[in-house]
Formats: structure tokens, C-alpha cells, sequence
């Protein structure tokens, strides 16, 4: 039997719970109101017992409270409750129960129902798998203004899932995601403008959605960014005289003997296209020779291709690893992009502290970022 993706779940009670008030001395205010039937004061105290707001945890109950309130129809009562079966929260996993009560409240234009029934149709709970109807229920709960459904909403327009493809279609949910501040549509956005899908190619347009997604921590942020001044030519320095031929085999015997820093400089050359045509798997190569030695800027460069993706899958994990070995060995630019991880907790926990050592470490050690950040706190 298949469930729905926990992550949803988890979301979605935490974001309620953020704006809950019921807890200490209201507590008793709540319960009394739900004992004389009030059906959104059943849900909210439901909702209170399922985390642990105000009383002590108790999935039971809050199953309890949420039966008495969807059956007098309460649509939010009615989702929180097809969740319960959903996830086995209080009562025995039942993907038909499930399915019936997100039916319930998605039949009374609960946002919450619509989407649950479009992840059911996803993930085949309750029902056979099917994406047309999937797409369906996205719809309808994005039109509710929700900037996540609408995301996907947009990606199911972009990749023809459900839905006929249509670029257009997609770039216009991902506005819609992006008005309401979600930071992963901004990097939809950018790679709409970036490959020119929906919209006509606009690097400057790209480079700006792109930007905005980084400053919220989007690593896709960060990758597009990068391939925006590839693209561009920002980095590239063509030349082809022999002069810059026999420079450049100089440079590789060097790198060839073990030289660390023109290893180190020749990764970068490939990395930009600067004498050779860019190969990010060959940049990678030689950052990774540099770091094997024990060269901090060779350990943030191989931090930067896990970072951004290049020559290989992205993984912030490793690149996280990377950039605090570099930065332990005193490369200031590592120790600012060791901010930026813990600041947003890519590839490792987020730690505001622990970001704001490494920014005053980076700025102390001639960061120029790290610098104008501390200026402008």
C-alpha cells in the first residue's frame, strides 16, 4: 500500500502549528469550545494534541477531536484527518479512509483536500495512479494562491505531466509561485529565461531570478548564476597566438609534475574556457590533484563543482566538506562560502552562530562578500 510523501505532512502541520495560539492558559478556552461543538475549535485543538501545542502530544485524541469536527463538515477537519490514515497518526494506515476524506474536503474547495487528492492520484493511494487527474486537482488547489502548488503546478505545464506540454503555461504559474515569494520558482523563472522555454532567452533576466533564489539559499540559484557569466563570456579570455599555446603547455608540464597551484590554476582554465575549451570534468580532475596535496584553494574548488554541479551531480554534503577543509586551512573565500552553508543549512545543519563566525572569519581574512555583509548588519 502506498502512503503520501511524509515531507507534505510534515510541512504542512508545521506551517499550521507556526500560527497556532492555542497553547498555555488558552488551552482551556479551546477545549471548553470544543466541547460545546464548535467545529473549528474541535479542528485547532485536534491539531494541538497532534504536536504537542499547549498539551501534551496525543495522537489518539487528536484523531478524536478531528472526527467530531469532520463529520459536522468542517473541510479542514476533513483533511487533517485523511492525513491521520494517510500516515498512521492515531489510527491504522488506511488509504481508502485517506482518500475519502480528502474527497470530502477537497469537495468544499479546501485547498489542502485538493492537493491531497492530486497526491493521491500521484501516488496511486487510495486510487490507480493517474496524472491527468493529478493535474486536475493541482489546478484547482493553485488557483487558491498557494505558491507551492502553484510550483508544481508550473512544473507539470513545463514537463507535460498530466497536462498537455506548455512552456508558456509553466512560466505563468511560476510568476504567480514567485509573487508570493517562493524562492524555488525564482530558479524556475531563471532557467525559463536562461533556455529561453516560455519566454525568449534573456541572460540578464535569467541571471536576475537566478540571484534572487540564491539570496534565499536555492543552490540552483547559485549553478545558474555561474552558467549565466559562462555563457556571457565574463570569464573567457580567448587567445590563440602561439605565445598563449606554448604558455599553455608549460603550464600543464608544470601541473604534470605536481605543482599544486598550477594545477589548481589549469582546473580553472578549463573551468572558464580560458586557452582551452571549457571541461568541467577536466577541471575537476586537476582541482582534485591540487587537493589531494593539501591545497586549500584546490579543496574550495572541488567544493565549488559539488556546489554547483559541475563535472558531477550537485551534492552540498560534499560540498560543505570541501570548503570547511579549505577553510580550516585558512582560505578566506572558503570560510565565506562556509557562512553561506550554515546561513542556509546546505549540506549541513543550519547554524546562525556558526554562519555568523565564518562571515567575520572570511571578512578579517580580505573577503570582500564577507566585508560588505558585515557593513551592511
Amino acid at each position: 500500500m502506498k502512503t503520501l510523501t511524509n515531507v507534505v505532512f510534515v510541512a504542512l502541520m508545521a506551517a499550521v502549528l507556526a500560527g497556532c495560539i492555542y497553547s498555555g492558559g488558552n488551552i482551556a478556552h479551546l477545549q471548553r469550545a470544543a466541547e460545546r461543538g464548535d467545529s473549528a475549535a474541535q479542528c485547532d485543538l485536534g491539531i494541538c494534541y497532534l504536536g504537542g501545542t499547549g498539551v501534551e502530544s496525543n495522537e489518539v485524541e487528536a484523531v478524536k477531536w478531528f472526527r467530531m469536527s469532520a463529520e459536522q463538515g468542517n473541510s479542514d477537519a476533513q483533511c487533517w484527518l485523511g492525513w491521520c490514515y494517510a500516515h498512521g497518526n492515531g489510527v491504522e494506515v488506511d488509504a481508502d479512509e485517506a482518500l475519502k476524506w480528502f474527497v470530502l474536503s477537497a469537495g468544499q474547495d479546501n485547498a489542502d483536500g485538493q492537493y491531497s487528492v492530486a497526491l493521491c492520484f500521484v501516488s496511486g493511494m487510495g486510487v490507480e495512479s493517474n496524472a491527468n487527474e493529478a493535474a486536475k486537482w493541482f489546478a484547482k488547489a493553485a488557483e487558491h494562491g498557494y505558491d507551492w502548488m502553484q510550483l508544481e503546478l508550473g512544473d507539470r505545464y513545463s514537463l507535460g505531466k498530466g497536462v498537455e506540454k506548455n512552456p508558456t503555461e509553466a512560466v505563468r504559474w511560476y510568476l504567480k509561485a514567485a509573487e508570493g515569494g517562493y524562492a524555488d520558482a525564482f530558479a524556475r523563472l531563471g532557467g525559463c529565461y536562461y533556455e529561453g522555454n516560455g519566454v525568449e532567452s534573456n541572460l540578464e533576466e535569467a541571471k536576475k531570478w537566478y540571484g534572487k533564489a540564491a539570496e534565499n539559499g536555492v543552490l540552483d540559484g547559485f549553478r545558474g548564476m555561474f552558467l549565466c557569466d559562462l555563457t556571457s563570456g565574463v570569464y573567457s579570455h580567448k587567445d590563440d597566438s602561439n605565445e598563449a599555446a606554448e604558455a599553455m603547455a608549460r603550464l600543464k608540464a608544470s601541473a604534470e609534475d605536481g605543482d599544486a597551484a598550477v594545477q589548481c590554476e589549469l582546473g580553472e582554465r578549463y573551468t572558464y574556457g580560458n586557452g582551452v575549451d571549457v571541461n568541467f570534468a577536466e577541471a575537476l580532475k586537476w582541482f582534485r590533484k591540487a587537493a589531494d596535496q593539501g591545497f586549500a584553494h584546490g579543496q574550495l574548488n572541488v567544493g565549488w563543482c559539488y556546489f554547483l554541479g559541475l563535472g558531477m551531480e550537485v551534492d552540498a554534503v560534499e560540498a560543505a566538506k570541501w570548503f570547511r577543509k579549505a577553510a580550516e586551512s585558512g582560505d578566506p573565500d572558503a570560510q565565506f562560502m562556509m557562512h553561506v552553508c550554515c546561513n542556509y543549512g546546505l549540506g549541513l545543519d543550519k547554524d546562525v552562530a556558526e554562519a555568523d563566525k565564518w562571515l567575520r572569519v572570511a571578512a578579517g581574512n580580505g573577503n570582500r562578500d564577507a566585508a560588505a555583509l558585515l557593513d551592511n548588519l
